[in-house]
């Protein structure tokens, strides 16, 4: 019973625990990202926070470019933080906002981190 207590304690410990990776996305120039975008970042399993880090700015090319911190909670589905990166990364590069303008790009600037939640 002791052991399954300790075992009990260690998962309510690490449930608290999240993570969180910094990218930057590159948009069409004219997407709406902070309302369409972010609300579909927002839907995507685990990602429990969206914010930006910086104002928008524009490219050389013209296109919109947004840094953003994720934080999310790991899929238990998929092996490890690096492959829920890669998931998340490319759910991303496929969204459109509702006049169809889309993500061009998704640049990671940090690696995942884990955050201790209090």
């Amino acid at each position: 019973m002791e052991h399954l207590l300790e075992r009990w304690n260690k998962f309510l410990f690490e449930a608290r625990s999240s993570y969180h990776f910094i990218v930057d996305v590159i948009a069409e120039k004219n997407t709406q990202l902070y309302g369409s975008i972010f609300d579909k970042i927002r839907a995507i399993p685990g990602v429990t926070i969206v914010k930006t880090l910086e104002a928008s700015r524009t490219n050389e090319m013209g296109n919109k470019v947004s840094r953003l911190d994720i934080k999310f909670l790991i899929d238990p589905n998929l092996p490890g933080t690096r492959g829920y990166l890669e998931k998340i990364r490319s759910e991303i590069k496929t969204m459109k906002d509702d006049q169809g303008d889309r993500v061009l790009a998704v640049r990671v600037i940090t690696n995942p981190e884990k955050t201790d939640v209090s």
